[in-house]
């Protein structure tokens, strides 16, 4: 996504790195990393799809559940 990036390794572990002006790299801060950084509030949940938008990650878990992290993460949709 614009600003920050999200990988997602073969063991299921999430980096985020980038601009987190909303939050979106999901640890907490408003803080840049310029390093690929481990998400370790997920620790023990294996991740099997990520997306990266305007100042928004979204993460998909192997057992369905949804993780969202940064702007409109828990209100409406942002169409477009």
């Amino acid at each position: 996504g614009p600003g920050h990036s999200v990988v997602v390794t073969n063991s299921g572990e999430v980096y985020t790195f980038g601009s987190s002006s909303s939050g979106q790299l999901g640890h907490g801060t408003l803080e840049e990393e310029w390093h690929p950084r481990l998400l370790k509030s997920l620790h023990g949940v294996r991740i099997i799809h990520a997306t990266a938008g305007v100042g928004r990650t979204m993460l998909i878990s192997d057992a369905g559940q949804v993780y969202a992290f940064g702007k409109d993460s828990f209100s409406d949709p942002e169409y477009g």
